[in-house]
């Protein structure tokens, strides 16, 4: 069923119409759920849902997972199998809600099978197991119920026994009870008796019961005969052989043993037996349960000398002691002895401190040594020294060489020496003018900045030697004619938005051999960003690119700049001035904004329903109205809409708020507030802008003469105030 909703405008004649359409759906609910059921394979058995709802719809499923082509409200199966057996559900939906029944459990039970073997004896009757009484052998079937209640065959094979005679043959002491008629027996003798179909003969043997008892002591354990076991605990212990029972009184004493070991040169008397041992080896004295045992080592007695000479002291290595005086001195140790003839001299020494060119010959030993270090030399107990300093030479440099072999006036430049080496105290010097001539600088490297063409040279200077010099010539040229005169880019005004693209393109001069380098953040010293007459760059903020010729004859000249500004995203336009009310069928309604700085065109939308005359891309625009009006796109409501735009892009939306109809009222109406019976009144009110008509309503029994649908009224009064 719908709701239609109709409104229309007395004064102007718009209507407005409205329509909703509303559908009920009940939600699927379920009355009654899928029963659990225990059944016998092939059997037939239907599990089924009561549901309701709006167009609802049924799903089964098995252990969790759907089944295909079961979408009633029941599911049955005829015949059942056991593979049919699980956890069953169902699903009930629609397009408002879903819903699950419980689990029904499908149990399937299946029928059991079994073979029975039995006999009875001859001239008796046997019970089946269906209740059934026979008295003859044959293969018999009974069907039962089994315990899930299916059907279980029984099949009974049954045998005819004629019975036969069994012997028994029995020992006993003192008595037996015979299970088979349970009598007790005490005498020897021969005994008959019935088993079921069988007769069973006794042939017992009846022996009187005796005793032996045995005394002993032993050491740790103790192996008894009688039942072959071992014992470790004195006590009495009783053992049964036959009719014999064996008694064991034991007594027994945990063994001890004392070891000891020794060592001794040449021989050992043993203080436990007073006895003389000449070999190593292990010996033992038993007494009772008590061991002695000795652990002997016998070493033959043995000695060496040793003959040393020494200066001032001499350790000897037998012992660590250390000897100063000379003499024979001995040391035991176990069975050897060592003995020492010692012979002590005093100790004597000298200095020598020198150094010396490339090499040095020592006249104490007159070996010659180029390096320098600590030397010794030893002469029996004289000992001399050596401190030797030698000094090096210094090697020619192969090479001067320069970081720009041509400049300008005033430009710095790197001289560099290459090859050569220096020797003690030595360093590399530079002149000018001749070799040894001005000296400019020492060091692997300088920096010199010529106003003329110059030769420099470099040379080792040390203690040893002063090397031959290498040369290096730097051409001062003239810069007049070389460098940047201008730089240009391809945008408007060298202002772009943020993140786009701008060529710069250098205007000038390059020296022979020199190509122009380009760099941000200052001029060489910044950071270098290219090379070329020109290169692309992506400023992201205000930025000052630098450009000069680098290398070649002109060397590095001067720097020519350009700064390019970021241009940003107008700002959002003002206040939209316009008529905003009472345009139902309104022509040529203008609206307005302020320029907007940085703004180079604007971009105005409008409700359906009005439509923009001229103006579009301007500050003011003309707009056509009809009957109805409906959203703005660019803000979702009825509005008139702008944005303010240049090449970065667009600003946010200013809108103004539209309305058909007209909004306030006329405010006071002017006329009498008192007046005559059928003598005329005129009242009247202001006028209001978009408004086409006024509606004049007057007390009961008054009469609008004139004015109806103006804003002056001309009434004859009745009797009736109001």
């Amino acid at each position: 069923w719908g709701i239609i909703y109709t409104y229309t405008n007395p004064s102007t004649g718009c209507t407005i119409s409205l329509t909703k359409t509303v559908i009920v759906i009940e939600s699927p609910t379920i009355r009654a759920n899928p029963q659990s059921q225990s059944v016998c394979a092939g059997s037939s058995v239907t599990l089924s849902v009561n549901a309701r709802g709006t167009n609802i719809s049924y799903q089964w499923y098995k252990n969790g997972n759907a089944i295909a082509g079961q979408t009633t409200t029941s599911i049955s199966f005829n015949p059942v199998s056991v593979t049919d057996a699980g956890n069953y559900q169902v699903r009930v939906a629609n397009t408002v809600d879903t819903v699950f029944s419980s689990i029904a459990i499908l149990s399937v039970n299946v029928a059991t099978s079994s073979i029975v073997n039995a006999s009875f004896c001859s001239g008796t009757n046997y019970t089946l197991p269906n209740g059934n009484i026979v008295n003859t052998a044959g293969t018999y079937v009974s069907v039962i119920p089994n315990i899930k209640g299916c059907d279980s065959t029984i099949t009974t094979i049954l045998t005819i026994s004629n019975g036969e005679v069994i012997n028994q043959t029995i020992t006993s002491c003192d008595s037996y009870v015979w299970s088979v008629n349970g009598q007790s027996y005490t005498q020897s003798g021969t005994y008959t008796a019935a088993s079921a179909c069988n007769t069973v003969v006794l042939n017992l043997t009846i022996t009187s019961s005796s005793s032996n008892t045995t005394t002993t002591s032993e050491c740790d354990v103790y192996l008894w005969n009688a039942d072959g076991q071992s014992y470790t605990q004195s006590g009495s212990y009783t053992a049964v052989v036959g009719c014999v029972t064996e008694i064991l009184n034991l007594t027994i004493t945990q063994s001890t043993t004392n070891t000891s070991s020794a060592s001794a040169c040449d021989s050992y008397t043993w203080d436990v037996n007073g006895q003389v041992y000449t070999q190593s080896g292990t010996y033992q004295v038993a007494n009772g349960c008590h061991t002695e045992a000795l652990n002997l080592t016998i070493t033959p007695s043995t000695s060496n000398t040793t003959t040393a000479s020494s200066c001032d002291t001499y350790t000897w290595s037998v012992n660590s002691q250390a000897y100063t005086q000379s003499g024979t001195y001995s040391s035991v140790s176990g069975c050897h002895t060592e003995l020492l003839n010692l012979t002590i001299t005093a100790s004597t020494s000298g200095t020598t401190t020198a150094s010396a060119c490339s090499s040095y010959v020592w006249s104490v030993n007159g070996q010659s040594y180029s390096s320098s270090g600590n030397y010794t030399y030893v002469n029996g107990c004289n000992t001399q020294y050596l401190n030797l300093a030698i000094n090096t030479n210094s090697v020619a440099p192969t090479a001067a060489t320069t970081s720009s072999a041509t400049v300008t006036s005033g430009t710095s430049v790197t001289l560099n020496v290459s090859g050569g080496s220096l020797g003690t105290a030595a360093s590399w010097k530079w002149y000018s003018g001749t070799c040894g001539g001005t000296l400019v600088g020492t060091g692997t490297s300088i920096s010199v900045a010529p106003t003329a063409t110059t030769t420099y040279y470099v040379r080792a200077e040390g203690t040893c030697n002063t090397t031959t010099c290498a040369a290096v010539t730097v051409t001062v040229q003239s810069t007049t004619t070389c460098g940047p005169t201008a730089v240009v880019s391809n945008v408007i005004g060298n202002a772009v938005c943020s993140g786009r693209s701008v060529v710069l393109t250098v205007q000038g001069t390059l020296g022979t051999g020199a190509s122009w380098k380009w760099y941000k953040g200052g001029c060489g010293t910044g950071t270098s960003i290219g090379t070329g007459a020109s290169i692309t760059v992506t400023p992201t903020c205000n930025t000052t690119y630098y450009v000069r010729s680098e290398g070649g004859t002109c060397g590095s000249t001067t720097c020519k700049s350009i700064t390019i500004s970021i241009a940003a995203v107008p700002a959002t336009p003002g206040t939209i001035t316009g008529n905003a009310s009472g345009l139902c069928s309104s022509s040529g309604v203008r609206y307005s904004i302020a320029t907007v700085s940085g703004a180079t065109s604007y971009a105005w939308t409008v409700p359906s329903g009005a439509t923009i005359i001229s103006g579009q891309g301007t500050t003011s625009i003309i707009v056509n109205y009809g009957t109805s009006v409906g959203s703005n796109s660019s803000c979702g409501s009825a509005s008139v809409c702008v944005k303010a735009v240049n090449t970065c892009g667009s600003s946010s939306t200013k809108c103004l708020s539209l309305s058909l109809l007209p909004i306030g009222s006329c405010g006071t109406i002017l006329g009498p507030s008192t007046a005559c019976t059928n003598i005329n009144a005129n009242y009247s009110c202001t006028t209001l802008a978009g408004v086409t008509n006024y509606a004049w309503v007057v007390p009961s029994g008054w009469t609008i003469i004139s004015g109806q649908g103006t804003t002056a009224l001309v009434v004859k009064p009745g009797t009736s105030q109001g």
